[in-house]
């Protein structure tokens, strides 16, 4: 719906680094119901935009923490984020062709029931409404994993030589958490598939 009302595109992924009038969630701090109701997702949802939509009710979402220290931004308070290659957030992903800024419109996204839009992340890890995995080529060492509130695989592995938290593809293939997809549906996914390029990337076919 907000493709159709917006010339095909789709909002951005409402990163930290930056906020923008078509972020899909406006989440930073003071986090109120005005600006819950400029979201770009918000008309096509309803208004008074209702938080608990974007809350895992296993999530303890009011522990979260600010990552990044005290910033501006603050703590993001909600479960999911949005896949940012498949988003308006960096129009420069959305090629093939390095250097090429072109904006992603949803009927150039290839394979659209094998590509996540949304996707439960890890409180512990969360840092913005933005999904983009910390081993997918280009995101400079960003920490993001799956959700995994929902089975006995919770575990996080640190990295000894530099304290970084790291991800175990043991555990990934064992931790699993919802996705919404390109063309609608919602799945449970493992944390192996979430991070396959062929279900982030618009144009990577199998």
């Amino acid at each position: 719906m907000y493709a159709d009302s917006n010339q095909g595109l789709l909002p951005a992924a409402a990163p930290k680094i930056g906020t923008s009038a078509h972020d899909w969630l406006i989440w930073f701090k003071p986090l109120t119901q005005e600006k819950l109701d400029r979201s770009a997702l918000a008309p096509y949802i309803g208004r008074r935009l209702n938080p608990m939509l974007f809350r895992c009710p296993s999530d303890d979402w009011q522990s979260h923490k600010d990552l990044d220290g005290d910033t501006d931004f603050g703590p993001y308070y909600f479960s999911y984020s949005m896949n940012a290659r498949l988003s308006n957030t960096f129009p420069q992903y959305n090629t093939d062709i390095p250097g090429l800024y072109r904006p992603l419109k949803i009927i150039k996204i290839k394979n659209t029931p094998e590509k996540i839009v949304f996707i439960e992340v890890d409180e512990r890890v969360i840092r913005d409404g933005m999904w983009d995995p910390q081993d997918f080529p280009g995101t400079n060492g960003r920490i993001e994993q799956i959700g995994s509130r929902h089975g006995p695989y919770k575990g996080l592995v640190s990295d000894p030589k530099t304290g970084a938290w790291q991800s175990d593809p043991a555990i990934d293939a064992r931790k699993f958490g919802n996705a919404a997809f390109a063309d609608g549906h919602v799945d449970y996914v493992s944390g192996t598939f979430a991070r396959d390029p062929t279900h982030l990337l618009p144009y990577k076919r199998y």
